[in-house]
């Protein structure tokens, strides 16, 4: 998809410069945190301080000031920044407002080593397919978008687009019945069986976090051609199903983790993660037993993020005055409670239906979170 070509300027930290001003390193690695607030005190501009504190990363947000227009809007926003990079460069495309470093704010002791454990775990999720980019991996399916289309909906068989999504959340797409989403939910476990022997609960695609080179992304980007207003969480589902060479996993949490409300549903009181000793600073996931770089807490489950946040030393993200998370429990189905569970988006927005090739937004200026 050509989205733009307009020139861009890039906001790291505090700090706005040309985009002629990124420097890329091979041996870093780019994290690139989408949000539309130009608000200095957003959970996005404090994300880029967390990473400050690590060493071989280079943080930028992207789409501050940019009407957001759905959920696809982050693909238009990132889609410049990859094209001036090394084709090699190693990216994260993370959402803004509930996603947390796993890095102890006061100590120095992992900064290196979560770096070096994040490279490590890419390059065994993907060693037998190194052009294909990860994709976090969350305990609930699915958005509401996809019980609006089938399995294999959205595209032709020569790789061309036949259906939009429509944007999960909004009335003409919530959840339209469980019995539309198990094709979906077989799909994804039949797949997850497939790549790992290991009895995950965390199968589905949540498309809040991803990492791969700057040039599959962009090829993934481009190839699903994800339309500002769709569900992009929905589209790279249906482009897995299609490639399933192109988009793998998360399965084990390594890189990327997702919280979930200790085991299922969104009112426990405990949380998947959590620091198990003072001889672990790091957040552990219950289940799995590691600590990912990156932990993200879906769905508005924001109860548990701040408490992780203040483990790790990190202001909580419910006293930060400019959050906006509209994307509702609706969108999901919860394990075991009918409607309800946890969110892939950055907020509302978004009015064409599945089905139609084109379609123009209710024009939400929010985004940033899934």
């Amino acid at each position: 998809m050509n989205y733009f070509a307009n020139p861009v300027t890039v906001s790291t930290g505090k700090h706005v410069m040309p985009t002629h001003s990124i420097h890329c390193s091979l041996q870093g690695i780019e994290v690139l945190i989408y949000e539309t607030d130009s608000n200095e005190d957003t959970p996005a501009a404090k994300l880029v301080e967390q990473l400050e504190h690590l060493e071989g990363i280079t943080a930028t947000l992207v789409g501050q000031g940019q009407t957001f227009e759905g959920f696809g809007s982050k693909y238009a926003a990132v889609y410049p920044f990859l094209s001036m990079m090394e084709p090699d460069t190693l990216v994260v495309l993370s959402d803004g407002r509930d996603v947390l470093v796993n890095n102890p704010m006061q100590s120095n002791a992992y900064s290196a080593l979560s770096v070096q454990e994040f490279r490590d775990a890419y390059n065994e999720i993907t060693k037998d397919s190194p052009s294909a980019i990860v994709v976090s991996a969350e305990a609930q399916c699915c958005v509401s978008a996809l019980t609006h289309v089938a399995l294999g909906g959205y595209f032709n068989a020569d790789g061309s687009r036949n259906k939009r999504s429509c944007s999960s959340g909004e009335e003409y797409c919530m959840w339209a019945g469980d019995d539309k989403a198990l094709p979906w939910e077989k799909f994804m476990k039949t797949l997850a069986l497939e790549r790992t022997d290991s009895d995950s609960d965390d199968i589905y695609l949540n498309a809040g976090l991803m990492v791969g080179t700057a040039k599959n992304l962009m090829r993934v980007f481009s190839s699903a051609s994800i339309a500002k207003y769709e569900d992009d969480q929905a589209v790279l589902t249906d482009f897995m199903y299609y490639h399933p060479d192109q988009i793998i996993l998360d399965y084990g949490q390594t890189i990327f983790g997702n919280n979930r409300g200790g085991h299922g549903g969104f009112t426990d009181d405990s949380c998947t993660f959590d620091v198990p000793s003072t001889d672990n600073e790091r957040l552990v996931h219950s289940k799995t037993g590691t600590s990912p770089l990156f932990v993200h807490s879906p769905g508005g489950f924001l109860k548990c993020h701040d408490e992780l946040a203040d483990k790790l030393g990190i202001a909580p993200v419910s006293t930060t005055s400019r959050r906006r998370l509209a994307r509702t429990y609706s969108n999901y189905k919860s394990s075991g409670k009918g409607k309800g569970g946890s969110s892939s988006g950055s907020s509302s927005g978004g009015n064409s239906s599945g089905g139609n090739s084109s379609g123009s937004s209710s024009g939400s200026s929010s985004g940033g979170s899934s």
